[in-house]
């Protein structure tokens, strides 16, 4: 399969990813908001490098890119400059056409629209697996790792950020969010520290480790607020006082955030 080509989407996938699929289809145009608008796109941009930190310090060059669940492919565009490549998939056909225009201007940027577990091959090897929110949408991960496996390059790095499961706050308010916005998936499946971290062993990756990230800025990454003039702002504060926090990468404060961050590589 080329990565310049678009696939079909499997319409045979359960109910789960079949409703999300259609969620997303439907979002796509008003998803790309959260990464066009800069109250939300300075927050989602830290939330990326947060993740990618230890990589990037390592090796400035993360080689070929692929991110599974890419939505509109915003990590394309942040990262411009650190990366030969870029493949974005998502299951999302409407998601795909948006990443498209998104990155129109990024000849190192290609899409294709599949659910990953169909896919069996892209055209250059990923030296970095990227999945910015996208375990907790999928289904059937012994799958999923058994193709990521197969699209990855020997001890390339998978990088992922997830939902916690472990501030019962927080639960209750995406709870609360999933009653009243059409846009919110009610299907979603939150993790602990401890689960993302068994996650990542039973499907064979190694050199794990799941931090904490973000404890004030990220709803600002979901939720689009006017005035830009004073949004902008406090977002830009807000990415501040959790990049402090963030600093420590503490287990103490991992229950009290918003999102986890898991850092692993694949098997030689």
């Amino acid at each position: 399969m080329s990565p310049n080509s678009e696939s079909s989407i499997n319409v045979s996938d359960n109910d789960t990813e079949t409703r999300d699929r259609r969620l997303f289809d439907s979002i796509a145009a008003d998803y790309a908001r959260k990464d066009r608008v800069k109250s939300s796109s300075i927050v989602r941009k830290y939330q990326l490098f947060r993740a990618l930190k230890p990589i990037i310090e390592s090796r400035k060059n993360l080689g070929t890119i692929l991110e599974i669940a890419c939505g509109i492919g915003a990590p394309a565009n942040y990262l411009e400059g650190y990366y030969d490549r870029y493949i974005g998939i998502d299951y999302s056909e409407q998601m795909i056409k948006a990443a498209k225009i998104f990155n129109e201007r990024n000849e190192k940027a290609s899409f294709i629209a599949a659910n990953i577990k169909s896919v069996t091959r892209i055209d250059s090897k990923a030296d970095l697996i990227l999945a910015i929110g996208a375990l907790h949408h999928m289904t059937d991960h012994a799958t999923v790792f058994d193709t990521l496996k197969n699209l990855a390059k020997p001890e390339a790095d998978f990088v992922a950020m997830e939902p916690n499961r472990g501030n019962a706050l927080i639960q209750l308010f995406r709870k609360t969010r999933a009653k009243f916005d059409t846009s919110y998936s009610a299907a979603q499946m939150y993790f602990l520290s401890s689960e993302l971290k068994e996650l990542a062993v039973s499907n064979g990756l190694v050199d794990i480790t799941v931090v904490p990230q973000g404890y004030f800025s990220p709803p600002m990454a979901q939720i689009i607020i006017p005035p830009q003039l004073l949004t902008v702002p406090l977002s830009s504060l807000l990415v501040a006082i959790d990049s402090l926090i963030d600093k420590g990468e503490s287990s103490f404060f991992a229950k009290l955030s918003w999102n986890l961050i898991i850092r692993a590589k694949f098997p030689k």
